[in-house]
């Protein structure tokens, strides 16, 4: 296991650089532990994801909680937010780097910049019709 330290000026400059870098058919941002950087998924990749986790919360291994549910600014850009979390998992240091507040939390933030999206996302991994 590797520690990362991540300071709220670099995990902004992060933020900041992903979401300017983003392109066309990218839906969600996030910190890749392994890259130490933050990355963007296609619809693709997402929809994958969703199917996994869907799975994973059946067995009790994950969960999202609606109450993390945040927005937030990135360049000035509004940003949905979805946590998701196992239990085991460190800070996601991403969540000191936007504009207008800081959120500290264990697990994964995966940031949506359509609200839609994100609770389709929220819906479908927790069963909700």
């Amino acid at each position: 296991m590797s520690v990362t330290f991540i300071n709220r000026d670099d995990a902004t400059e992060r933020l900041r650089r992903a979401a300017a870098d983003k392109q066309q058919g990218e839906i969600c941002m996030f910190y890749h532990r392994e890259l130490k950087d933050v990355c963007f998924n296609t619809k693709e990749f997402v929809t994958a994801d969703m199917k996994n986790w869907r799975k994973l919360r059946k067995q009790g291994k994950i969960e999202i909680k609606e109450t993390n549910h945040r927005e937030c600014k990135i360049n000035g850009k509004q940003y949905y937010i979805l946590v998701l979390q196992n239990g085991a998992m460190s800070i996601d240091p991403t969540g000191m780097g936007w504009d207008d507040k800081q959120f500290l939390v264990d697990g994964y933030i995966y940031y949506f910049q359509k609200k839609a999206n994100r609770d389709m996302v929220y819906k479908y991994v927790m069963g909700i019709k």
